[in-house]
């Protein structure tokens, strides 16, 4: 272009104004450019170089966008969730711009929103294809295959969205939810502390973060997060259920309740909110109260499965099993994957050969779609089942495989145990009587420890004391646990700084005024309760201390009876973490039995030693001398225990409601040839 010829502004836009006309846009745009030299602020020709931008041809290797406006149209139809209209207007626009990556990203939306994902993955896809920078194509791209439940799959997208946008935040923050959904939790909680790196007020990483923390048993680090999720959104329901969940975890029962009241007012018909103040119901032994709160749950969500779920482990607690087994069914109804409800079923049906059920977990375990941690509980059904039909070898390969993988899950190390016991021992070993402790609270209220390892008899000797007028069958309470753990942390960390000086009269009131403060949320009338958590026995030393005027029952079993029982069961939580392999166990027994010995030498006459095989053999007798040391007179209903109605949610549940029998011990003849390392080290000290 000759550019004397444009010796005016006036010529000037007259030129540009014919080079538009005759489609010359790169004449236009150059004589535009020329006119801003000379006048900056032009407006016509800042109009005409926008205009003409926007329909400039692509070069080779550029997308063929529409113009600005167009797409601009068509993201608000997607934000107003027009979606049919989107998608109609964005087809249209292809027709002319098929080499548009906008086009197909914003496809792509419009059929996300109308649920049809597969399509709309596959547009995302295209999109990134014309454009392999397209940030937006890589995080919609994610979300899909979130939904679609090809996690590994999202995972990879948002990968790609970070490394073009390392400071996206959402995308970190989503890609932890995929990692959380995989069941890498260590994973999850590192992309949500990136998310919130880069934006520290985005209020769904803390929530989620809470949620990893909690499912990971990092309970106080949760708590710190829900408390900033309300701090960030303080009419956000969500964060008061999930904070409930949080202190309910905690013991902390008042407070959990009052959040779940609070995540109702703050949204009507709050379904889980009600299936949680269910679930804190039975944590406070009131099974009809909680059932209740279930059957809210499920009016006002029949689509949910969690209610069903709780509330078929409430009945089962009851004894009421075929109302239970029928909650499950409907439970896989809803989630065919949910594998919880599927390894629960397993333990309260007898199975024979040919059972549908039994087919229908194997397809589920050969399922891609199943997490790491359900792929396990499906793996112990499978084995109780094989066990039900009598086919040892096949149940033994399939509790091998389900332990191994829990083993591995759980990152179990026995040597943090042999520590911990080494540790209780070496703090008591300069308290050889049990104190005098003028400042204790006084209590009217008497407790009875059942401790013991697990699957020892803990809970038939519950079930027999509670049978009396007098007595609260409590269950497991983790009440001293969340007491004893700290003190323990923190004498252990005094011993490293060398400035310990053991157990102080200030700790063991601690201990006790706290533990009595915490039995106060529990609804009973009764003056004495029982505490039947079975590992409480490595506080016992803490429990002497705290309430000299408790009783400690310490159930015994035989060894081998014992840890094949223990290697049987799934464990909800972690705190069995050493049963998921022959060898820890061993190990985990013999530092049991010689922690309890060291207390019986310290405090000789204050522990009960039962024998879980001589209550079985000789009811009446162990039973009438039970209660004689728990100081209570007899009672004919504690011969008839299996009668009462009760809640009982542990492993025993189904168990202690029938009559005593004989003969459980010697159930692992049956895997004999797989139980080397039990019989090797127990068969001999039978």
């Amino acid at each position: 272009m000759d550019k004397s010829k444009i010796s005016s502004i006036e010529k000037a836009i007259a030129l540009v104004k014919k080079a538009a006309k005759q489609d010359n846009t790169a004449v236009a745009i150059e004589i535009c450019t020329a006119i801003l030299q000379r006048q900056p602020n032009n407006a016509f020709a800042k109009k005409m170089v926008r205009t003409l931008q926007n329909n400039t041809p692509p070069k080779a290797g550029e997308t063929d966008d529409p113009p600005q406006g167009k797409l601009a149209q068509l993201g608000k139809l997607v934000q107003a969730c027009k979606y049919t209209k989107a998608e109609e207007s964005s087809r249209q626009l292809l027709e002319n711009h098929p080499k548009s990556s906008l086009l197909y990203n914003l496809l792509g939306a419009a059929l996300q929103g109308q649920g049809n994902l597969v399509e709309a993955a596959s547009f995302f896809d295209k999109a990134i294809q014309l454009k392999p920078d397209l940030v937006e194509g890589y995080w919609n791209l994610g979300n899909v295959l979130m939904k679609l439940g090809k996690l590994q799959e999202a995972v990879s997208s948002y990968d790609s969205a970070i490394n073009i946008k390392r400071d996206y935040a959402e995308a970190h923050h989503n890609r932890g939810l995929a990692k959380f959904e995989l069941g890498r939790l260590n994973e999850a909680i590192e992309s949500y502390n990136i998310a919130i790196k880069f934006k520290p007020n985005l209020a769904g990483a803390y929530g989620n973060r809470g949620n990893a923390l909690l499912t990971s048993g990092q309970l106080e680090e949760a708590l710190q997060n829900f408390n900033k999720l309300i701090e960030l959104s303080p009419r956000l329901a969500l964060a008061y259920n999930s904070r409930g969940s949080v202190l309910r975890k905690l013991s902390l029962y008042k407070e959990a309740s009052e959040d779940f009241k609070k995540a109702i007012q703050l949204k009507s018909g709050y379904a889980m909110a009600y299936n949680n103040l269910g679930l804190l119901l039975q944590d406070f032994q009131r099974p009809t109260e909680a059932i209740a709160h279930y059957n809210d749950a499920i009016t006002l969500k029949p689509g949910a499965p969690e209610p069903y779920y709780n509330k078929g482990v409430c009945l089962k607690s009851l004894g009421k099993l075929e109302e239970a087994a029928h909650n499950f069914d409907k439970v896989i109804e809803l989630a065919p994957t949910y594998a919880r409800a599927h390894r629960s079923l397993t333990t309260i049906k007898k199975y024979s050969l040919g059972d549908p059920h039994t087919l229908t977990m194997k397809n589920l375990l050969a399922s891609a779609k199943l997490k790491d941690s359900d792929h396990v509980q499906i793996l112990f059904g499978l084995a109780k089942i094989h066990e039900d039909i009598g086919e040892y070898g096949n149940s033994y390969n399939y509790l091998k495989e389900g332990n191994d993988a829990r083993r591995l899950q759980l990152n179990y190390d026995i040597t943090k145990d042999r520590n911990l016991f080494a540790e209780i021992r070496g703090n008591f070993e300069r308290t050889p009587t049990i104190p005098d402790r003028s400042d204790h609270k006084f209590s009217s209220l008497r407790s009875i420890f059942i401790v013991g390892m697990p699957r020892s008899g803990t809970s038939l000797v519950e079930q027999i004391l509670a049978s009396h007028s007098e007595v609260y069958g409590a269950g497991e309470l983790g009440f001293l646990k969340d007491l004893a753990v700290p003190l323990l942390q923190r004498l252990s960390k005094e011993n490293i700084n060398q400035k310990s000086h053991g157990l102080t009269d200030k700790d063991i009131s601690n201990v006790r005024n706290g533990y009595l403060e915490k039995l106060g949320s529990l609804p009973f009338q009764e003056s004495i309760i029982t505490d039947k958590m079975p590992l409480n026995f490595k506080y016992a030393g803490i429990i002497l201390s705290a309430f000299p005027e408790a009783k400690i029952i310490h159930t015994t079993r035989d060894p081998i009876a014992t840890c094949w029982s223990i290697y049987k069961q799934y464990f909800v939580t972690s705190g069995n973490a050493y049963g998921y392999s022959l060898q820890s166990l061993v190990e985990y027994y013999n530092l049991y039995k010689e922690l309890m010995s060291f207390w019986h030498d310290k405090f000789p006459g204050k522990i009960y030693d039962l024998c879980y095989e001589d209550l079985t053999e000789n009811q009446e007798g162990e039973s009438r001398k039970l209660l004689e040391i728990c100081e209570l007179e007899w009672e004919d209903q504690c011969l008839d225990f299996h009668k009462s109605k009760r809640a009982v949610s542990t492993a025993s549940s189904t168990q202690v409601r029938q009559k005593m029998y004989q003969g459980s011990s010697e159930a692992w003849r049956n895997y004999e040839q797989h139980l080397k390392p039990l019989i090797d080290a127990f068969y001999e000290t039978r």
